[in-house]
């Protein structure tokens, strides 16, 4: 379940970069691209945690998953981003940060659960 460096390199990023309409990511591939980015920003050694670059991909990432219903079409991708929205607020040391993470936990196992409806 976790995005791994194959599923990034060769799904995800062509279908954001790539000159292929056909291939052109959906707002749910957009919300785990911005996820990721905002985990690396909050990882990384030479910002502060939580710096004004993760937390742009963080409501990027929220506004990409608003651009199709949640509630309707869960995907994978959905979970994923979910997910990732968690580690994020988990890792940026916020006031408040370990208990919205949970929520974010929370939203995204009742996400994989309606994922297997979907399958």
């Amino acid at each position: 379940m976790p995005v791994d460096r194959e599923q990034l390199m060769e799904e995800i990023m062509p279908s954001l970069y790539g000159s292929d309409p056909a291939s052109k990511a959906d707002g749910r591939e957009l919300a785990v691209a911005f996820a990721v980015f905002a985990c690396g920003s909050a990882a990384d050694r030479t910002q502060p945690q939580d710096n004004d670059e993760g937390r742009i991909f963080y409501h990027l990432s929220r506004s990409a998953l608003g651009m199709n219903c949640m509630v309707e079409d869960i995907s994978l991708s959905t979970v994923q981003a979910l997910t990732l929205m968690a580690v994020y607020t988990a890792l940026c040391g916020r006031k408040g940060g370990v208990e919205a993470s949970w929520r974010w936990t929370s939203i995204a196992a009742h996400a994989a659960a309606g994922v297997s409806d979907n399958i």
